[in-house]
């Protein structure tokens, strides 16, 4: 079943909304958390999506209503530059994925919620990282810079294969903390500031799902 909202603005806004995930979440029990003294933070993560650059509002947005109850979708806008982007990201190895699992195994190391077992220690758990969307996006003002995107998720399960927690967490194209952005032309002269926008963008992300672990 495909509904279409001709509405931009307000297909818009639920775009960013659909960026805080849209897997259901599951809290960590406390008998779980007694049980696990040291996590495994999985260095493979799940790309869902790929990289999109948005540079206009499109007139249209096309959900995608599947048999699980997930809602899936995308933004049919104009894509100017994407491809010298992703050449860009690409050539300075700017890498999401890696980013991701770095600001995540420091964030939860600097929360003290677990200890995080380094390679060849034994471990309780294992949080399992996945990227459903990034890319790059105008803001609320629906003009340039364009700011970066993402719809992240954590899952932790445990050493007998149950799925003890689970959150999402998105970020959305100039609000709160996200707010540097560039011209799509700034982003081709200084590919660094592609590793700036998403490495703050992905530091947030992390730092998000992390606050949603219990204390210790």
């Amino acid at each position: 079943m495909i509904f279409r909202i001709s509405a931009a603005i307000f297909g818009f806004v639920l775009i960013t909304v659909l960026l805080a995930g849209c897997t259901p979440s599951q809290v960590l029990s406390e008998s779980d958390r007694q049980a696990i003294r040291r996590v495994r933070v999985s260095p493979e993560l799940k790309f869902s999506e790929t990289f999109t650059v948005y540079h206009a509002l499109p007139s249209g947005i096309s959900l995608i209503a599947k048999t699980d109850g997930a809602i899936g979708g995308g933004l049919h806008g104009e894509k100017r530059g994407q491809a010298e982007i992703e050449a860009a990201m690409r050539e300075r190895s700017i890498d999401v994925g890696a980013i991701f699992y770095q600001e995540f195994q420091a964030q939860l190391e600097a929360s003290g919620a677990f200890e995080v077992a380094n390679r060849g220690e034994e471990y309780d758990a294992t949080i399992a990282l996945e990227i459903d969307a990034y890319g790059l996006m105008i803001g609320l003002t629906f003009a340039p810079p364009l700011y970066p995107i993402l719809s992240v998720k954590a899952t932790m399960t445990s050493r007998d294969g149950r799925v003890i927690w689970r959150q999402s967490a998105g970020v959305r194209p100039n609000t709160g903390k996200n707010k540097t952005g560039y011209r799509i032309d700034e982003y081709i002269a200084d590919p660094e500031r592609l590793r700036e926008v998403f490495q703050n963008a992905l530091r947030l992300a992390a730092q998000s799902l992390v606050e949603k672990l219990p204390a210790k």
